[in-house]
């Protein structure tokens, strides 16, 4: 089994969040590596709150060669523009970064226009199997 770099620090999560256009670099990033897994997280705020349901929000986990989508969520204005989308395209980027080959996720909910997570999750690729959705990645080059 190969496994991601859980090396790629702060710089590297920054760089690949920078290419979402709601990305500002003032919003709080975080990497902690610990026990062979890598967390990441990014909070779109400008002052930490403990109440994270008025927050841009990416919660990431990477062991193995697998990318964790533990959450993803956005504040509502940002909703309904392709943002949500383009976020996903960032996820995907970094599990490339770091040599993963896949992303996997548990969808529940609905998306900002009434749709189910899974069936969005469907149109971006994934596959389901349970409440499961994973996504393999292609080679890059």
């Amino acid at each position: 089994m190969t496994s991601c770099s859980t090396s790629a620090g702060e710089a590297t999560f920054r760089k690949v969040l920078a290419t979402w256009p709601a990305y500002v670099t003032t919003h709080h990033v975080y990497v902690r590596q610990c026990d062979g897994y890598a967390y990441y997280g990014y909070v779109g705020n400008d002052n930490w709150l403990p109440e994270t349901s008025g927050v841009t929000r990416l919660d990431i986990n990477v062991r193995g060669d697998t990318l964790y989508l533990l959450g993803i969520r956005l504040l509502p204005e940002l909703r309904g523009k392709g943002l949500g989308r383009k976020l996903y395209e960032v996820v995907e980027e970094l599990a490339r970064q770091l040599g993963c080959s896949r992303v996997v996720q548990t969808p529940s909910g609905r998306t900002y226009s009434g749709q189910s997570r899974a069936d969005y999750l469907r149109k971006l690729g994934y596959s389901l199997s349970g409440h499961v959705a994973t996504k393999e990645l292609q080679k890059d080059g």
